[in-house]
């Protein structure tokens, strides 16, 4: 039986499902047939680890992402929570930075975090979480970043930085991607 919602063109379906958390898009149409596999992973996808997110949810679109690479080419734009004092939200971002380096989602546009960020040199092993709960990557490696949304810069690196030679805008802020 096809509903009506499957007879909608796939231009207003994008436009749907570019709105959506890519976890949530994920869990609720992948694998439903060929039509929503295929264009739920052709279409820029915003991953945002905050809120309440259902752990099968959570490792369903790991595992995905883990057998499909190039899902990780869609990813537009990266929500990564903090993983001071435990929160589910940051534990989240803990663990999906030890499964995927944040420099492998190469066509990030923006990335927001609210964990101290450390900017590390170009070359090092980076994002992932120093012992002090400090979200750690380089910024050279995305060349396609236009907003960067972080509650807390290491002043130290900071200085080291010269940010007009990185990229023409960045925007330090607390607000909302998308």
């Amino acid at each position: 039986m096809v509903t009506k919602f499957e007879v909608l063109p796939n231009e207003i379906l994008i436009q749907c499902f570019e709105h959506l958390n890519a976890l949530d898009l994920f869990y609720s149409f992948d694998q439903l047939n060929y039509r929503f596999n295929y264009i739920i992973r052709h279409i820029p996808l915003y991953v945002n680890l905050e809120g309440d997110i259902n752990k099968s949810i959570f490792d369903q679109f790991c595992n995905q992402t883990l057998l499909n690479p190039q899902i990780k080419d869609e990813v537009y734009a990266l929500n990564l929570p903090s993983f001071k004092d435990n929160n589910p939200a940051g534990l989240r971002t803990k663990m999906f930075l030890s499964i995927f380096l944040l420099e492998e989602f190469m066509n990030v546009q923006k990335l927001k975090t609210n964990a101290d960020v450390n900017l590390i040199p170009m070359g090092t092993q980076s994002s992932h979480f120093s012992s002090k709960s400090t979200l750690e990557f380089s910024i050279t490696s995305f060349y396609k970043l236009r907003a960067l949304y972080m509650s807390c810069l290491s002043y130290t690196l900071c200085q080291s930085y010269n940010f007009g030679n990185i990229f023409a805008q960045v925007i330090t802020s607390t607000h909302n991607i998308g």
